[in-house]
């Protein structure tokens, strides 16, 4: 009987292997190919995969050779050091040397406004092979944290804009873009980072449903999307750092969302040994907390699943190294990676030619009265204002310190700084000179000077600009030359455009006064190009604000600056609040050269699941090709208590023709879009009632509506 029992503990030992191989699903080639890595690998090696080597010494010179981050590399496996490098907008200029060899493209939310999912793709392509061509196989970006806090200071940085759905469609296309050509993205700051102020003290006390429905949904599609890696932010949740919060890294992110990569920690974001509350990598690895006598002590199991999740993205993505590879990705640093990241011209005249794209698609025109632009051959035109000529001060700022910007590129851990810069000044001479305008300007802020120059021209173009950097909330929403051009607009009777360069959601108290108003977030390099394709109609504007400008400031969340900020508003965040009040520019708001017909071609009707909406776009305009943005906004029923009007949908036309050129947009919704989190019960839930949809060009621009019973 006891050779019985003995076969009987051996088939129970086989089914108990069996089913643990089916737990890592052991038919899967990745789970295979990840498992038959992590062993082989020694304890050290797995130690080392799990917190960054060598930073910075100091607080500018980064060692030499390294990246912002980097990880060992374990040659004899084939695992390339990982190499770890700012910024979602673009390769990080952490070294004076690099200054011109990247692309100095337009911020996250620059390219937000131009709500176009193809031109994010494209950049995240082009970025990406800067990334590559310096040797980095991960970037610390997208931003993704929705803007509780209209004066936050990396507003700039955040795709998202105010809008959770405006950040879940375009993630996808971003994480592709980047992911496909080789290069690992790392959605950021998780979670509810939504100001700088206190950033690493206080703690956001929000409801789940507001966690959830808001501030996780960019987060959610991009785990959807494949991101391989998540990186946790300074503040506490619920009073626990974020880095060390089981709840929000493994229920959350790991067990609910099925988030399978990698989190890393924001850099000395780490207060522990929190692998098992999971935290697998500490980054850059400089506080001890993951040193091998600390991981040592840890369970194995728990390690090998550490590691598991960090190497699961790189045989996903295939930035394994299979032979003796030379190129700048196999580069190990501090041995051989100095020639990529300081020598290597990484950018070139098409990624210059896309950042002008870019940042011209992101041009919002937000006045045109009169329709005063384009402008119109033959008009002689007056540039007013410091802010038009605005200098890329480079040395200033690398010498000033890593949180120093201007009105082209934010300060902090995202900046990109250019070479040179096309200053609105520097674009509409370049581009009057070829045609019939003769051109005077006034580049102060003098008053005087500036009615001077107006009473002697045609048009005005008068330009202000405001600053923001990480680690510090904006003191005001106004812009630097606020007063001038408040006096110069009310003053002067010559018909005038104002040029905002923008570092998020700004006042706008000249905007009555002036006959016309254009908007663009920190446009890169290519500011002034993309400005004066705008103003001369060789582009028409297809823009949409990807945030509110309200009236006034306290119309707004203000900056927290006690220990414990309580998320009061619950779900009325951004243009959700101000659906009642007055509002300079609504939120989705945008104008064009042409004018846009909007029909229904399918009311939305419930098929299996699905909602179906299409709807026909038509340029009823003489003169102007254009395209243009229509949005779907629900309301739910009363049952749900879901704030009013919310965006759920909305597609970039192509660009139509004049005189009739027409396009069908599909708008569907799947019925789980339209779901909301039941706190109680913690999960998902559908309310079944009357569900009104409704199709603007803004928020506030309704153009079609329909209801349904669901």
């Amino acid at each position: 009987s006891s050779m019985m029992m003995m076969k009987f503990l051996v088939v129970v030992f086989q089914w108990f292997c069996v089913v643990a191989k089916q737990e890592v699903r052991m038919d899967d080639p990745v789970e295979n190919k990840l498992w038959e890595l992590v062993n082989a690998m020694n304890s050290s090696e797995k130690f080392g995969m799990m917190k960054g080597i060598s930073f910075r010494q100091g607080s500018l010179n980064f060692s030499d050779g390294y990246y912002v981050g980097t990880t060992i590399g374990i040659p004899r496996l084939g695992i390339p050091a990982l190499k770890l490098q700012d910024n979602g907008n673009g390769f990080r200029t952490t070294d004076i040397r690099m200054v011109g060899q990247v692309t100095a493209w337009s911020c996250s939310l620059g390219l937000a406004s131009t709500w176009n999912t193809d031109l994010v793709e494209k950049f995240a392509q082009a970025a990406a092979t800067e990334f590559k061509a310096k040797g980095a196989n991960v970037v610390l970006g997208p931003g993704l944290n929705v803007h509780r806090v209209a004066l936050g200071g990396r507003n700039a940085e955040y795709l998202s804009g105010e809008e959770p759905v405006l950040g879940a469609k375009l993630v996808p296309f971003w994480v592709r873009g980047f992911q496909n050509a080789g290069v690992l993205v790392t959605a950021k700051h998780y979670a509810l980072n939504n100001q700088e102020s206190n950033r690493t003290t206080y703690s956001a006390i929000a409801s789940e449903r507001a966690a959830q429905e808001i501030y996780f949904s960019p987060f959610r599609a991009a785990v959807s999307a494949g991101a391989a890696a998540f990186m946790c932010s300074y503040n506490l949740v619920n009073g626990t750092h974020s880095c060390a919060n089981e709840a929000l890294l493994q229920r959350y992110l790991k067990e609910n969302m099925n988030f399978s990569g990698w989190i890393m920690s924001d850099w000395s974001a780490t207060h522990g040994t929190n692998v098992s509350q999971g935290l697998d990598q500490d980054m850059p690895g400089i506080d001890g907390y993951y040193d091998p006598e600390q991981l040592a002590q840890l369970d194995p199991s728990l390690i090998d699943q550490a590691v598991a999740n960090i190497l699961r993205p790189m045989v996903q993505n295939h930035i394994l190294i299979t032979n003796q590879s030379t190129d700048a990705s196999a580069c190990i640093p501090g041995e051989g990676c100095s020639p990529f990241l300081y020598q290597v011209d990484a950018t070139s005249a098409e990624h210059d030619q896309l950042a002008a794209t870019i940042a011209t698609e992101s041009v919002i025109l937000l006045k045109n009265q009169h329709s005063i632009l384009p402008l119109q051959q033959g008009q002689s035109i007056g540039i007013v204002g410091s802010a038009c000529n605005a200098s890329n001060n480079i040395f200033e700022m690398f010498y000033g310190g890593w949180n120093s910007g201007n009105y082209y590129v934010i300060g902090g851990s995202g900046r990109v700084i250019p070479a040179s810069v096309v200053s609105v000044y520097d674009g509409i001479i370049g581009r009057a000179s070829k045609e019939n305008f003769t051109v005077h300007a006034s580049l102060s802020d003098d008053l005087d000077s500036a009615l001077l120059l107006a009473a002697q021209v045609d048009v005005v173009i008068a330009c202000g600009g405001a600053r923001t950097t990480e680690g510090a909330d904006r003191l005001s929403l106004s812009l630097d030359q606020e007063d001038f051009l408040v006096n110069l607009t009310t003053k002067t009777s010559t018909p005038i455009t104002i040029v905002a360069l923008a570092p998020g959601t700004i006042l706008t108290p000249f905007a009555n006064d002036a006959d016309a108003l254009l908007a663009i977030f920190f446009g890169g390099a290519q500011t002034g190009t993309a400005i004066a394709n705008i103003l001369f109609g060789d582009s028409n504007p297809a823009a949409k604000l990807p945030v509110t400008f309200p009236k006034n400031v306290t119309d707004t969340v203000q900056p927290c600056h006690e220990s414990i900020c309580n998320y009061t508003e619950d779900l009325y965040v951004g243009y959700r609040a101000l659906r009642n009040s007055q509002v300079a520019f609504p939120f989705g708001h945008g104008l064009s050269y042409t004018q846009f017909q909007y029909d229904w071609s399918f009311l939305p009707t419930l098929i299996d699941n699905m909602i179906f909406a299409n709807i026909t776009v038509t340029n009823t305009g003489a003169t102007f090709a254009g395209a243009d943005v229509p949005q779907l906004y629900v309301i739910y029923p009363d049952a749900a208590q879901e704030p009013p009007m919310l965006l759920k949908n909305f597609a970039k036309t192509r660009v139509l023709e004049p005189k009739g050129d027409q396009v069908v947009v599909d708008l569907h919704l799947d019925l789980t879009e339209l779901e909301i989190f039941d706190s109680i019960k913690s999960k998902w839930t559908f309310i079944h009632g009357d569900y009104q949809f409704y199709v603007g060009t803004s928020s506030r621009e309704i153009r079609l509506n329909h209801t349904i019973f669901i």
